[in-house]
């Protein structure tokens, strides 16, 4: 499986049972990178189904939010996505540790957040383990600038 999660500077994922924060702009970026082929929980998936209006609103033309708004309908939503995810799935985690997956992932894509958030849900992976940081961006987020992507296979 190919994994995406967000991190703050500690590796923290979730506080009391919610997301840590969120950016409009890293969402697109995970849209547009996997064309909508994810696979999430039922309340990760409602976030990227509300990304379209909500770029709209920010004045991101009618064409762009229309093609974010297929890719958001493609999401397939899993109880336990890291359980369901097949070889070639984009698995987006926000609410589980994925070490016990470790074996099944072939393609790692961290979203940095540069800031330490409260945390109580940890990412639990040991970097470069045996994947290979093959590239990092910084992209300038909606609220966060700016987000580093790393990717590692």
């Amino acid at each position: 499986m190919n994994l995406i999660v967000c991190l703050d500077d500690n590796g923290g994922m979730m506080f009391g049972g919610r997301r840590q924060t969120r950016d409009r702009l890293v969402n697109r970026h995970i849209l547009e990178m996997t064309k909508g082929h994810l696979v999430m929980t039922e309340g990760s998936a409602k976030m990227f189904r509300a990304l379209p209006e909500e770029l709209e609103k920010d004045g991101v033309s009618a064409e762009d939010t229309e093609a974010l708004r297929r890719m958001a309908e493609q999401i397939r939503v899993e109880p336990d996505p890291l359980s369901a995810a097949g070889p070639g799935d984009f698995v987006f985690d926000e609410d589980m540790p994925p070490g016990r997956f470790a074996d099944r992932i072939r393609t790692l894509v961290i979203c940095r957040w540069n800031r330490v958030y409260p945390a109580d849900l940890w990412f639990d992976l040991d970097l470069p383990g045996p994947w290979t940081r093959r590239s990092v961006q910084n992209i300038t987020g909606s609220s966060h600038d700016p987000v580093t992507i790393e990717v590692y296979e």
